[in-house]
């Protein structure tokens, strides 16, 4: 990992503490809490391993490989994304999720193993690199899973981690790998919906002044169906991602209390890492045929 550190930190704002708020704020109840036991679920543990995967070969690139050298690995790659798989699981130890799918009016509960997660796995890296999904060859790989961490304000400092960023002439795309059960809806990709590239282009122009900044979504479905999102932001974009950012940290600051969300569908066993704490949550739909609780 490469990183772009501040030479000060005082208290920093991770772009997902963002999404955190957007989706809930109750959520930010726990954002400093050291003590809080570490979660992970089915869909984030496939997705580790497939970043890790691709990690590993762009990685290479990076130091100068062209393709053709780099992808005759892939079986190095995917042995590197399983076993970014496995360590997933072993870190959240017993607070590990294994449903995939939960139960809905209209689909089944899915609850998966470690062999049917690691095959999906190793069935997305393979897709992504035999299907010529990669940045070819005409671009530059200048960062791979870069933390930055950059002043901002007396009391603050912005954070993250670019998945993956490529030079082609004078211009930077900042890209982020996700991974997905489903192909995105459109508009999922355009600025109202995340301020993730927001963040992210305006830390790139930040640390790599001079270059034209814009960005993508590479988004691979668990089943492997690819898709590329553009997602360019203006200048007026990142300067409205840095302000939600600065909305959350005034809120971080007051210390509560944060209202909870209880009406999205994303306040779910499977879809919040703070479910086993929230007395919202699972209080709220105990006896909810959509959930299942243990």
């Amino acid at each position: 990992m490469t990183a772009t550190i501040a030479p000060v930190t005082i208290r920093s704002l991770r772009q997902s503490t963002i999404n955190d708020a957007m989706t809930c704020l109750h959520r930010l109840t726990w954002v400093d809490d050291p003590d809080y036991p570490y979660q992970a679920s089915a869909s984030t543990a496939m997705g580790t391993g497939y970043h890790a995967g691709l990690e590993a070969a762009y990685r290479r690139r990076m130091e100068g490989e062209m393709w053709a050298t780099v992808l005759p690995d892939i079986d190095l790659f995917v042995v590197e994304a399983i076993g970014a798989l496995a360590m997933e699981i072993e870190k959240a130890g017993d607070n590990f999720n294994w449903e995939l799918q939960a139960r809905t009016a209209r689909k089944e509960q899915r609850i998966i193993n470690f062999e049917e997660a690691a095959d999906i796995v190793e069935h997305m890296v393979r897709t992504y690199f035999d299907g010529g999904h990669y940045w070819d060859d005409t671009y530059q790989i200048v960062a791979v899973e870069h933390r930055f961490e950059l002043p901002w304000g007396p009391t603050w400092t912005r954070t993250g981690t670019i998945d993956l960023v490529a030079l082609k002439g004078n211009t930077l795309t900042v890209i982020d790998n996700k991974t997905a059960k489903a192909k995105w809806r459109k508009g999922k990709a355009d600025a109202y919906s995340s301020p993730q590239q927001g963040w992210y282009q305006q830390a790139a122009s930040e640390i790599w002044p001079g270059y034209e900044v814009t960005g993508a979504y590479d988004v691979m479905t668990l089943d492997g169906d690819f898709q590329r999102h553009l997602a360019h932001r203006t200048e007026a974009q990142r300067r409205l991602a840095l302000k939600a950012g600065a909305a959350v940290a005034k809120q971080i600051e007051r210390g509560g209390p944060y209202p909870p969300t209880p009406d999205s569908f994303l306040c779910h066993q499977s879809y919040c890492d703070y479910w086993s704490v929230c007395e919202f949550g699972r209080g709220l739909h105990e006896g909810d045929p959509k959930n299942v609780f243990a």
